[in-house]
């Protein structure tokens, strides 16, 4: 898995192997403290097809310690099945403040009208941390559709929310955070200042940028969003985040062979970024070059086995072309992934 091993500290000359035998020789198969979630902590982070079904045993081991089930469960964002949404409900009700933490973060690959159901409890959790993370999480909510005790609460945390950013305001981190807080409450004269503030405190703050021209997106003005992320992109010119950005924008502008150059860059400079290589296909099949956006989509799907949104578009890709057998492949494969599911969610 790549992690250090304090044995070839001293022995140099032995392999891992060597390591492991000896240590299995001397205390057993069967260790008191053997980090069982190892595997799928390393299985997330890596897009195994496993990923799901070992962090579903790394929640639901009593051996695994606290921060290291927090840690599972927050990783299952990217992963949801049904059974690991009825895992995250467990963990909503765990003791340990941080577990109910992790769990919060685990929520983020819930659509955000389903999230208040499952989040708006925690909004009154005894631990502040807990709170602030379901605020952040929640913060999309229409107000509208609540029920006057809802409000109320929900205001509350809101409030709460603002002051933890506001004790770190000298921070552009801070500043950045409280920016998208306020852009998701559907206040943008409030984010844009927000985001401009963090650029005065840090100018080479990429993510202030890269915010504060979606901010503009969503107000339809493109026009300065592009300036702004071409003064990121002066600033920082191996971002990935910034090329992604003005790729998306360039296509929403139709330039769409500049955008592909922009996205490609972005899948060169970060290609542990699945979602940067499926943009840079769906670019380039737009352009009418289908056998390219595949070929850029199979390699994603080498770095990336467990991305759904790269094997659906696999397949998607494959049916177009009357390719029936790959199509076939590719939606086995995500249907795996799902359980047996046409969809995570199903």
């Amino acid at each position: 898995m790549g992690t250090p091993n304090a044995c070839s500290d001293c022995h140099r000359d032995k392999s891992p192997e060597w390591a492991a035998a000896a240590i299995e020789n001397w205390y057993g198969p069967e260790r008191k403290g053997h980090q069982n979630f190892s595997e799928a902590l390393h299985a997330a982070r890596n897009d195994a097809p496993a990923a799901s079904g070992l962090l579903h045993r790394a929640v639901t081991d009593p051996q695994t310690p606290g921060i290291a089930a927090a840690t599972a469960y927050a990783e299952m964002s990217r992963y949801l099945t049904p059974a690991l949404l009825a895992d995250l409900r467990q963990g909503f009700a765990d003791a340990d403040p941080l577990i109910r933490l992790g769990t919060l973060r685990g929520l983020e690959g819930v659509p955000p009208e389903q999230r208040w159901a499952l989040a708006g409890p925690l909004l009154t959790d005894p631990a502040r941390a807990v709170r602030v993370q379901a605020m952040a999480l929640l913060a999309s909510v229409s107000v509208a559709r609540l029920s006057p005790d809802e409000r109320q609460r929900f205001e509350v945390a809101a409030r709460e929310y603002v002051e933890v950013q506001r004790f770190s305001a000298d921070r552009p981190e801070a500043r950045v955070t409280l920016g998208a807080f306020f852009a998701q409450r559907g206040e943008p004269d409030k984010a844009e200042a927000e985001y401009r503030a963090a650029i005065k405190l840090a100018p080479r703050s990429t993510p202030a940028y890269v915010n504060l021209a979606d901010l503009y997106r969503g107000l339809g003005r493109d026009k300065e969003g592009e300036t702004i992320l071409r003064d990121a992109l002066a600033i920082a010119p191996a971002n990935a985040a910034v090329h992604h950005a003005l790729g998306l924008l360039l296509v929403r502008e139709h330039r769409l062979p500049e955008a592909a150059a922009m996205l490609a860059k972005a899948t060169g400079l970060d290609p542990q970024q699945a979602h940067y290589a499926y943009v840079h296909a769906i670019a380039l099949n737009s352009m009418g070059q289908r056998d390219e956006a595949r070929r850029v989509l199979e390699a994603n799907h080498t770095r990336h086995l467990a991305d759904r949104e790269t094997l659906a578009e696999l397949a998607s890709l494959a049916r177009d072309a009357g390719d029936q057998t790959a199509a076939a492949h590719w939606a086995e494969l995500l249907s795996r992934l799902n359980g047996g599911r046409s969809s995570a969610r199903e």
